[in-house]
């Protein structure tokens, strides 16, 4: 038999990916476009800048609603996801940077790491931490 806080783990880790999910495809959308099909001339780090804040709320509202939808939304939580969500972007942006601006890759490879690394840190974040702050972890 299943326990029931590992079944809630289970439901949360998949509401969590189905909007990392639909977070992801827009973030590779809006980069993708921002950085080769608008011809802005922006450099890589600004159009990743870009396309987190654009998927930030994709990730929150469905975050909110989907994967962890017992949370209270107030002023506790709302900083301590946008703690998580800011360092997921540092992460995010220095390896980018990491890669594209020092190592020369292309700016999808960088994304493709990006994606392999970023969101299992993130859940993790976000679950003991991140939206129920340390009542979570008990």
């Amino acid at each position: 038999m299943i326990r029931p806080h590992l079944r809630q783990t289970v439901r949360e880790a998949a509401g969590f990916f189905a909007v990392g999910v639909a977070a992801t495809l827009t973030h590779l959308c809006v980069g993708l476009a921002l950085y080769y099909a608008l011809d802005l001339g922006l450099s890589a780090l600004a159009a990743n800048l870009a396309a987190f804040c654009v998927a930030y709320l994709v990730s929150y509202f469905g975050n909110a609603t989907l994967a962890f939808p017992t949370t209270r939304l107030g002023p506790a939580s709302f900083f301590r996801f946008l703690a998580v969500s800011l360092f997921s972007l540092g992460l995010n942006q220095a390896i980018v940077f990491a890669l594209v601006d020092l190592a020369g890759r292309p700016y999808w490879q960088a994304l493709a790491v990006v994606l392999m690394t970023v969101p299992p840190l993130t859940f993790v974040a976000m679950k003991y931490w991140g939206v129920h702050g340390r009542e979570s972890c008990r």
